[in-house]
C-alpha cells in the first residue's frame, strides 16, 4: 500500500481502506526520513480518514434511530439517541436541521422517557412483581410484563 492508493481512497470515499493503508505507510516508513517529511499530510489523511468513518457510522445510528422514530419506538430509540450525543456530536446527522426527522426532535421524544421496566416471574426480568416494578419505577417509565403468569398481587400505588 501507498501513500497515493490512501489519498485515492479517500477521493473515493471509502475512509476505512484509506485508514488501512496509512496504517501500511506508517508501519513501512516509520524511521524513514519520507515519513517524517510528509508526517503532516499522513496526518491531515488520518484525520480525513477519521472523520469519514465517524460520519458513516453515525449515518447508520441515525438511519436506525429515524426508523424508531416513525414508529414511535421510543425506548429503542433512546439507546441510539445517547450514542450519537455522546460519541458523534459533530456529524451532520446530529447537526443538520433540514432532515425529515431531526436529531434534536428525536432527541426531544427521548429525553422525559426514564426506565423501562421488564416484569417476569422466573426472575429473567428486572422484576419478579408488579410491586417491585412499580417501586423501582421513577417517574415517565414503562413497566412491561414479559410472561402470561398470574400475579396475585394488591398493588399500592404512590
Amino acid at each position: 500500500m501507498s501513500f497515493a492508493s490512501a489519498k485515492t481512497s479517500l477521493a473515493k470515499g471509502d475512509f476505512t481502506s484509506a485508514a488501512e493503508a496509512l496504517t501500511a505507510v506508517e508501519q513501512k516508513y516509520a524511521a524513514t526520513p519520507w515519513l517524517a517529511a510528509h508526517k503532516d499530510e499522513v496526518a491531515s489523511a488520518r484525520e480525513a480518514a477519521k472523520a469519514g468513518i465517524a460520519e458513516s457510522e453515525a449515518e447508520k445510528l441515525y438511519a436506525d434511530a429515524a426508523r424508531l422514530f416513525e414508529k414511535k419506538e421510543l425506548f429503542d430509540l433512546k439507546p441510539i439517541i445517547a450514542k450519537l450525543r455522546a460519541d458523534y456530536s459533530k456529524t451532520r446527522p446530529v447537526t443538520d436541521a433540514a432532515r425529515k426527522s431531526t436529531f434534536a426532535d428525536m432527541l426531544k421524544a427521548t429525553e422525559t422517557l426514564s426506565k423501562f421496566i421488564t416484569v417476569r416471574q422466573d426472575g429473567k426480568g428486572d422484576c419478579k412483581t408488579v410491586q417491585a416494578a412499580l417501586e423501582a419505577a421513577p417517574d415517565y417509565s414503562v413497566i412491561e410484563i414479559q410472561d402470561n403468569g398470574l400475579y396475585n398481587e394488591k398493588l399500592e400505588l404512590s
